[in-house]
């Protein structure tokens, strides 16, 4: 899984003198030569983010465990980390694990979310007549 997050920039200068013109103003003569002619550059850059999943089941087909992991942007815009598993292999409870460690401005990472839970098992599967549980 990848998430493409394009960037692109556009710049514009004057032909004759080469100062930088304001893109609003590009019709108005250059206000240092006169000159109406320009030269436009556009620059274009992606920045790609990376993801993995694993689920894990039994020979029924019953997921035991579900594990994901990518980088992404976070709401603040800056580089993030998420993990997030499930596990089932508990007949009687399920446990969720939600970990986000955000990049700071001095390049370490800092826990932003930190979310460990059980809930009550849901849509176990039924053991087979004559089987114990």
């Amino acid at each position: 899984m990848a998430v493409i997050t394009p960037e692109s920039h556009e710049m514009m200068r004057c032909a004759k003198c080469d100062i930088p013109i304001d893109i609003e103003k590009a019709s108005e003569p250059c206000p240092n030569c006169s000159s109406v002619d320009r030269r436009v550059s556009v620059e274009d850059s992606v920045v790609f983010r990376e993801g993995i999943g694993v689920i894990a089941k039994d020979e029924s087909g019953f997921r035991l465990f579900e594990s994901k992991a990518r980088d992404k942007l976070s709401g603040t815009g800056n580089e993030a980390h998420e993990e997030l598993r499930f596990d089932h292999s508990n007949p009687e409870v399920t446990t969720k694990d939600h970990v986000v460690k955000e990049q700071q401005p001095d390049g370490s990472w800092k826990t932003v979310h930190d979310e460990h839970q059980a809930f009550p098992a849901k849509r176990r599967p039924k053991p087979i007549r004559g089987e114990q549980v």
